[in-house]
């Protein structure tokens, strides 16, 4: 498989984003009980662990927001997720031979007994018609068929269809699955990036978002915009950095430790505040 820079990763994510108006990135569950991004793989060419693995680098560097999409609850024996089936169970005697009872109260007339006896569609007291109102209360109890005891909330247990191993609920834990979108920040570094590309162009240069130089140590540096034109003779490389708060000091260093790798005739920073 072959390896993939972060900031190339951006710069196609970003892309598909804005170019395809796609407003989010949707994960799934697969047959195989693996939390996929599906449109991410077929643009990237990578599985879904490591395209999670990007989605989530890039939403620590502030490029992607995120929203909790669904949760799963992982084995705590095998580390399966979802595979889960949910039971309820006797806190008594722990049976799961447990069934439902619901009781339905008349306010007006004092009547309750379960709601299978207002089957004929009335109070079995005072034949009131029975409808969904406040004059009719549900009452939801459990009985356990073995111990024969009443209460009002059984005890849940998880069973992993992988290894079988059942555990309470206290014992499984649950993971967090997000959903993908473009952050305002970066969406309004898009913007200014093809505002300049445009510009350049009217110029006469031939603009590359993103383009690479490489430096007198001979490493590769990326810039948002590479322009250039007479055979290379005249250059421009831009990066730029979209801050809501003071700026990074590390974006200033690095910024800086660029020109002199790449040795530019002038180096020219800029910041403009955004609100």
């Amino acid at each position: 498989m072959v390896a993939i820079d972060i900031y190339e990763a951006e710069q196609k994510i970003i892309d598909v984003l804005v170019n395809q108006s796609v407003s989010e990135i949707k994960p799934v569950l697969d047959r195989a009980q693996v939390i996929r991004y599906p449109l991410i793989e077929d643009v990237l060419g990578l599985p879904g662990p490591e395209v999670l693995n990007i989605l989530t680098q890039l939403y620590e560097l502030g490029s992607l927001q995120r929203r909790l999409y669904f949760r799963v609850a992982v084995c705590p024996k095998c580390g399966v997720i979802d595979p889960l089936l949910i039971s309820i169970s006797c806190p008594n005697c722990n049976s799961v031979n447990v069934f439902k009872k619901v009781f339905v109260r008349h306010v007006k007339c004092g009547y309750e007994g379960l709601e299978d006896s207002f089957s004929v569609g009335s109070c079995p007291k005072c034949n009131v018609k029975y409808t969904r109102s406040k004059d009719f209360i549900k009452k939801i109890v459990f009985e356990c068929s073995d111990c024969g005891k009443q209460f009002k909330c059984p005890g849940i247990t998880y069973t992993c269809r992988s290894c079988f191993t059942s555990s309470s609920i206290g014992s499984v834990s649950f993971m967090d699955v997000y959903s993908y979108s473009i952050s305002r920040l970066n969406l309004l570094k898009v913007a200014l990036i093809s505002r300049i590309k445009d510009l350049f162009t009217s110029l006469g240069y031939r603009v590359e978002t993103p383009g690479y130089v490489e430096g007198i140590s001979g490493l590769k540096h990326r810039f948002d915009i590479y322009a250039s034109k007479q055979n290379n003779s005249v250059r421009m490389l831009i990066s730029i950095y979209v801050f809501d708060k003071p700026i990074d000091e590390r974006a200033i260093m690095n910024s800086f430790a660029v020109s002199f790798d790449i040795y530019p005739l002038q180096s020219i920073t800029r910041h403009i505040g955004i609100c």
